[in-house]
């Protein structure tokens, strides 16, 4: 049996459950950036699995982590060792369990921090007269907090999370804190979207007149602020 293929078209979890339903033997080897998982089926039970300074099922949970990499099934690799005694479904339960509670924890750094993000924000929204409102948004396109001038219509605000996961889905692309995509509405005025971390991004919203040159320049430097006191 030949299998190869990306984590971004099938997950790990289904790939793990197409090779027990088949009743594999072998190694299956994947591949992220310069991390090398491996993990070993005897008779497409899951009986073993290595990753740098780990072993058994906590490669698993580390695994189910990955949303990127290359895998290949190996027939012909096989480990003389058995680490993993647990049913494979038990290891799925338990990873999504801790995948979760990672989450968790990712909001609860955000939280130490929310005053002085509230403090840089209020005083972008007084200081510049181009930009309306300014939101931090999560990973998960929730909405944590917001500084909204008076002039901003609700219709205007209840759009974001619908704009924000058109952008989300690129998101990932980005490396480094920019201003990354900017819808223009000839109304309403400029939505704008800038990845402050791996958790956060900002989105401001202009006027239609708002001058571009200095709306960039205004979000960079709270970008760059922010991004230092959410460390």
């Amino acid at each position: 049996m030949s299998l190869r293929g990306s984590l971004e078209d099938v997950n790990l979890t289904d790939t793990i459950q197409i090779l027990e339903m088949a009743g594999k033997a072998g190694c299956l080897e994947i591949i992220n950036n310069n991390q090398t998982g491996r993990i070993y089926f005897k008779s497409g039970k899951v009986v073993h699995a290595t990753l740098k300074n780990l072993i058994g099922q906590e490669v698993i949970f580390e695994m189910l982590l990955w949303e990127k990499g290359e895998f290949e099934f190996k027939i012909n690799e096989q480990s003389s060792q058995e680490t993993i005694k647990t049913s494979i479904q038990k290891l799925f339960m338990e990873g999504i369990k801790r995948i979760d509670e990672k989450r968790v924890k990712e909001k609860e750094k955000v939280l130490p921090i929310r005053e002085k993000m509230e403090r840089i924000l209020k005083q972008l929204v007084s200081d510049d007269n181009q930009i309306l409102g300014a939101i931090i948004v999560d990973f998960e396109g929730e909405i944590i907090f917001r500084i909204l001038s008076g002039k901003l219509k609700d219709d205007t605000v209840l759009s974001v999370p619908e704009l924000f996961f058109n952008f989300y889905r690129d998101y990932k692309k980005i490396k480094r804190p920019t201003i990354v995509q900017m819808f223009v509405n000839d109304e309403k005025g400029f939505v704008s979207f800038c990845k402050i971390n791996s958790r956060l991004f900002l989105v401001s919203l202009s006027t239609p007149m708002a001058r571009l040159g200095s709306l960039i320049f205004s979000l960079n430097k709270v970008v760059e602020e922010i991004a230092k006191q959410s460390k």
